[in-house]
């Protein structure tokens, strides 16, 4: 069976180049622990990255989000992942996020989802057809992301799917890539996170802090 664009060395290469840049320009203050793609949400591709060494204020977290937007260019989202929120002083609420989440996908269910137009969307439009094919998913079972650790030899890329229906993890192999496939619960959460990337950057927010402030008028 055709193996999957999102872990191809096509897209991993373009992602390198990217985290290189991103590591010289900061010098060393992030670095690139795995990478997203949205096969039916959008075919966008997320680089998400740790800070290192020290705490940040969410101000600051703000900023090197921001700055991380543009220095991976127009053809990738970037966003820090939640473990750096908890060194900011006062600390932030992550296990909130769950519920945050589920009352912005009220204030945002009317708002489009953003579709990304760049050379790997086609390509990533495809893997969720070849998903569908291998895990054999009922009509309303959908791919929501792939997620692909930056060193993949740690552990293997993870395929979520959203089902109605619980069902234990399997591992299933794509072309010549094992894959852990996750199962996850119906929400409208999944779709309002994809809305949030472009409004946060519009605001000059960090994604997690974007999405508290619209949720709840900014109080955690």
């Amino acid at each position: 069976m055709k193996g999957l664009y999102s872990v191809s060395s096509a897209l991993t290469g373009e992602i390198l180049k990217v985290a290189n840049e991103v590591s010289r320009t900061l010098k060393g203050k992030v670095s690139l622990v795995e990478y997203v793609t949205l096969p039916e949400v959008g075919q966008h591709v997320i680089l998400r990255f740790e800070l290192q060494d020290k705490s940040f204020s969410l101000d600051e977290i703000d900023a090197i989000e921001n700055m991380l937007d543009r220095l991976v260019g127009e053809n990738f989202w970037a966003v820090i992942v939640g473990e750096a929120y908890r060194k900011v002083a006062p600390e932030f609420p992550l296990d909130k996020l769950p519920a945050r989440l589920e009352i912005f996908s009220k204030i945002v269910a009317n708002i489009p989802l953003p579709v990304a137009s760049t050379p790997f969307a086609s390509k990533i439009k495809e893997d969720a057809q070849i998903i569908r094919e291998t895990t054999t998913l009922s009509p309303d079972d959908w791919v929501w992301e792939v997620e692909v650790p930056f060193n993949k030899e740690e552990n293997l890329p993870i395929i979520r799917i959203v089902s109605a229906k619980p069902q234990d993890k399997v591992v299933v192999t794509i072309g010549d890539q094992e894959f852990t496939v996750e199962f996850l619960p119906p929400g409208d959460s999944y779709k309002a996170l994809v809305k949030a990337y472009p409004m946060a950057r519009k605001s000059g927010m960090a994604l997690l802090r974007y999405i508290f402030d619209e949720s709840y008028g900014g109080r955690f």
